[in-house]
């Protein structure tokens, strides 16, 4: 059996009675994929189940009074599970699942994600808290999820100190009142990362150690599965390096250190790399390419992926950036090799695993902290500051880029903040409206989505003049 190779959102598999409504979930199948244009292999029923009826005429469609509602919410939250890339689409499908299913607990822990990420906070909360309250099943996920809730936007330095000790004391609680049963598998109970963390804006190794304490209290088997001996060498005549995989998606550590992976001395070294089944971003491909070996990681399976690279014999392993895909989070509570490190450079920001699971942080003296704002050094692994940036990059060819698009005015002076919208910190404000009253004929350039902003900088005191200067 096949499954989504997401990292964010748990799924449903396939229910014994599935074969019986084959011909109706395949022609749905058939429906979204043209609805949404989609070709992805893995809406396909013989793997999980995934369709989602997008038009209402087709959701009232009698084929589907055939299919028992159970079975029919676990179709619609794993095809939403599967188009995260597929906006307001995500949301329909979960929400539909949600309707037929509220306290199943897979259902509502990915609709309280996408609620999350669209500044909903407090309804996520609700539907968590009222999982219990429903009679559905309260699991380590669903307080670990509970305590974690953190929006991607902020009204002000006020709320997201807020948000921050709210974070901190729900994790303490959790530490303070031990487990949930027997534990488990978070892969399984979990699958999500605080991505939204890194946007409040204070010093995070207080909150990811914080994190990998209520790991540690309410998943205390995937700390336990490490290697026996922590001898470098295993008799072979090349140092085997061992490279995990970005879980999912094009994301900026990946492409920053390919380029320096794919140069290393062929003569004294070869790369092991781990991946999921299915992955093609840039660096899945680039680094199988100059790879002496490929092994698939197993999705939601934590054990199992940790027994992948340990049967991998590496010397080192090399995580890109811990932190940003679930699995390989939980992967590194286990020590898998005698020398590990985290490459993290776009995301730069310490692991906080206990028991000394990472041993380096490679970063670079341009821009690494000693300490973070609260006195305490910034990392629980050693950090190794190169004076470089820790980047390969490759200049584009000749003739590569093109025209601008936009009609700029070379009488006046642009000034470029072109970050997605929940990485505009509300403390950055004041040095915004500095620029513009300093520069009385200067330009503010950012993307389309930062005019949500306006009112916050309305309240800030940003003047008409200023506001009529962005761009």
């Amino acid at each position: 059996m096949s499954a989504l190779p997401v990292y964010s959102q748990l799924l449903l598999h396939t229910h014994s009675d599935l074969f019986e409504f084959r011909s109706v979930i395949n022609s749905l199948i058939s429906c979204v994929r043209h609805t949404c244009a989609l070709s992805s292999p893995y809406l396909d029923p013989d793997g999980c189940l995934a369709f989602q009826p997008v038009f209402a005429d087709y959701a009232s469609s009698p084929h589907l009074s055939q299919i028992p509602p159970a079975l029919l919410a676990a179709v619609y939250n794993d095809v939403g599970a599967g188009v995260q890339s597929f906006g307001g689409y995500r949301e329909t499908f979960l929400k539909a699942s949600f309707e037929l299913s509220p306290f199943e607990g897979a259902v509502v822990k990915n609709y309280a994600y996408v609620l999350e990420q669209a500044d909903r906070v407090e309804e996520a909360a609700a539907m968590l808290a009222g999982l219990g309250e429903g009679g559905g099943v309260v699991d380590g996920g669903v307080k670990l999820l509970s305590a974690t809730l953190c929006p991607p936007h902020h009204d002000s330095v006020e709320a997201a100190r807020a948000r921050y000790e709210k974070i901190l004391g729900g994790l303490a609680e959790i530490v303070e009142e031990g487990g949930v049963g027997g534990g488990g598998d978070p892969a399984k109970e979990v699958a999500q990362m605080p991505l939204s963390w890194p946007y409040l804006g204070f010093p995070m190794r207080a909150m990811t150690e914080s994190l990998g304490k209520a790991y540690s209290t309410l998943f205390p088997d995937i700390a336990n599965n490490g290697i026996e001996s922590n001898n470098l060498g295993g008799g072979g005549a090349k140092l085997r390096l061992g490279v995990v995989a970005e879980y999912a998606g094009n994301t900026s550590p990946g492409q920053l250190i390919q380029e320096a992976l794919k140069g290393l001395p062929a003569d004294d070294l070869e790369i092991v790399f781990f991946k999921a089944p299915g992955l093609t971003t840039e660096f899945a491909e680039e680094m199988e390419r100059v790879a002496a070996e490929t092994r698939e990681l197993v999705p939601f399976d934590t054990r199992a992926s940790q027994d992948v690279v340990k049967a991998g014999g590496v010397d080192v392993l090399l995580y890109i950036a811990i932190g940003m895909s679930p699995l390989t989070y939980y992967m590194a509570s286990s020590r898998l090799a005698p020398v590990v490190c985290v490459y993290a450079h776009g995301h730069p920001i310490t692991s906080g695993l206990p028991g000394s699971a990472v041993d380096y942080f490679l970063t670079s003296d341009s821009f690494a902290l000693d300490r973070g704002a609260d006195g305490r050094e910034a990392y629980t692994e050693q950090a190794v500051k190169f004076d470089t940036l820790t980047a390969h990059l490759v200049p584009p060819g000749k003739g590569a880029g093109g025209g601008h698009g936009v009609d700029l005015d070379p009488g006046l002076n642009y000034y470029a903040c072109l970050q997605y919208t929940k990485k505009i910190h509300p403390g950055f404000d004041e040095a915004l409206a500095g620029v513009l009253g300093e520069d009385p004929g200067g330009r503010l350039l950012v993307l389309e989505g930062a005019r949500r902003f306006i009112p916050r900088w309305k309240a800030g005191g940003f003047t008409d003049d200023m506001l009529d200067r962005i761009m």
